[in-house]
């Protein structure tokens, strides 16, 4: 069977960077995923062999809420052209599903510990993610042409 995610990258020391899950909560059914990855820059020695990725899973019914948010870093593994258009590699990449798959492991945990966790019906598959650079607004486009981001300003 043909996998129809790619592996650009290779998914490196993913860490639980926060954990919240609340038994108060009514609000619609919803469950959002989402992710920012850092800029090329962050790589000081030059190569752009890696990115730091922090991704978001986020769920909320009538009964209760969860967001776990974890980090990791995601190496170029030189299959694809990765710097074409990051946000496109990472949104196929089995190295996001597998973090989706420990994001979606540590919320059962935590609704675990609330005795909550049998009340989301969360997909084996990650849902459509949210994808943005680190540092940019969800309003401005992961990746733009300096041409496009001039201020206006003289």
């Amino acid at each position: 069977m043909i996998s129809m995610f790619n592996k650009a990258f290779i998914l490196a020391d993913p860490r639980v960077l926060g954990v919240e899950a609340h038994s108060d909560h009514a609000t619609d059914p919803h469950l959002t995923w989402s992710c920012s990855y850092s800029t090329p820059e962050m790589d000081e020695d030059g190569d752009n062999d890696f990115r730091v990725v922090i991704a978001t899973l986020h769920g909320a019914n009538e009964e209760a809420s969860f967001t776990i948010t974890m980090g990791s870093i995601f190496i170029d593994s030189g299959v694809h052209d990765v710097n074409a258009d990051y946000a496109q590699q990472l949104e196929k990449s089995e190295a996001l599903e597998s973090l989706y798959d420990l994001c979606r492991l540590q919320a059962r945990t935590a609704l675990g510990m609330l005795s909550m966790e049998g009340i989301f019906e969360m997909p084996s598959k990650a849902p459509e993610v949210e994808i943005t650079e680190l540092g940019k607004s969800e309003q401005e486009p992961a990746e733009t042409d300096e041409s496009e981001s001039a201020t206006g300003t003289d």
